[in-house]
């Protein structure tokens, strides 16, 4: 079950609260020692993240206005050997086009927090989904004698908003890297 819901972070999946005790309320600041970086939700936004002992990979939070709308921030070492932001930006992306359909319309270089990373745009052309927009921020970070970190942001929503993106970029421009101590990492 931990499994499932890291993993459904990854891809931008809600996961059920059938188990509060699975789960933690993320409010405010959030940091992952572990994975190096701390980010802020914006007021009024609650994420939800599994419990001790799950790894703290990140969160995901449902936005104002109900299930159409759903952010998320994630962590995960580079285990395929991505090596780079394009890489680990072409997996998401197509992991995410096989879950709901949508196809890459947009992707270019920015930054995050001084890494180089992807800024992606996936759109499901028809309209008919559930999910008909993804706004991807996709990271890597090397380490030094260890394997990378691959860092995602995402947005998923039935229709494009305006709010929505709003909040996105509050919560991308919040990012931080922070160092990952060998204590942390083990």
């Amino acid at each position: 079950m931990l499994a499932i819901m890291a993993t459904a972070t990854l891809l931008g999946q809600q996961h059920s609260r059938g188990d509060a005790a699975a789960e933690v309320a993320v409010n405010g600041d959030y940091t992952s020692a572990k994975y190096g970086y701390s980010v802020r939700l914006p007021d009024g936004i609650v994420g939800l993240r599994p419990a001790a002992p799950a790894p703290q990979h990140g969160f995901g939070a449902t936005l104002p206005n109900g299930l159409e709308r759903y952010v998320w921030v994630n962590a995960e070492y580079d285990v395929l050997m991505l090596g780079d932001s394009v890489r680990a930006a072409q997996d998401a992306s197509a992991r995410l086009s096989t879950l709901y359909g949508v196809s890459v319309v947009a992707s270019s270089k920015r930054e995050l927090s001084g890494l180089d990373a992807q800024d992606v745009t996936l759109v499901n052309q028809a309209g008919a989904g559930s999910v008909n927009y993804i706004h991807l921020l996709v990271a890597y970070r090397a380490v030094a004698g260890e394997v990378g970190v691959i860092y995602t942001l995402g947005l998923r929503e039935k229709t494009r908003s305006r709010k929505a993106e709003t909040l996105f970029a509050a919560l991308t421009e919040s990012f931080k890297t922070r160092d990952i101590s060998d204590r942390a990492r083990r």
